[in-house]
């Protein structure tokens, strides 16, 4: 039962993963259009619906917190032992401090998302920002 449950938290972490590749591609062409503009202005012209989205959007991230709800019942009840497997108790274990240990950089990416929305701020307009979140 535990190892099915287990097995379905990590297929959703991967889901989960893959979409914020996914984001963070998407997201990093919106940065390259953002720098590519900072050297020629002329450029956001050329891509006038693209441009206030790479404004709003370009530094926002998207990094998921793993599925650990199984892994934390059978630590907090004590049943690890029923995972007779050492090395699957050691991965599981390095697999969530992994984890873990990205969520020290959240702040970080807090403050720039932040900074970067007050500078979006300053370019976009009501409309624009209106007009970016609805399409």
């Amino acid at each position: 039962m535990y190892i099915a449950r287990l097995a379905e938290d990590i297929e959703r972490d991967i889901n989960a993963l893959e979409y914020s590749i996914e984001l963070a591609a998407y997201r990093r062409d919106f940065a390259d259009l953002l720098m590519a503009v900072a050297r020629k202005p002329e450029l956001s012209r050329n891509q006038p619906e693209k441009f206030p989205a790479a404004v709003h959007q370009a530094a926002f991230t998207y990094t998921p917190a793993l599925s650990s709800d199984t892994f934390e019942e059978l630590r907090s009840t004590g049943n690890l032992g029923l995972l007779r497997d050492a090395a699957i108790k050691a991965d599981l274990f390095e697999y969530y401090r992994y984890d873990e240990g990205g969520r020290q950089y959240q702040g970080l990416q807090l403050m720039s998302e932040i900074r970067h929305m007050e500078f979006a701020a300053r370019i976009l307009t009501n409309e624009q920002r209106t007009w970016v979140q609805d399409n």
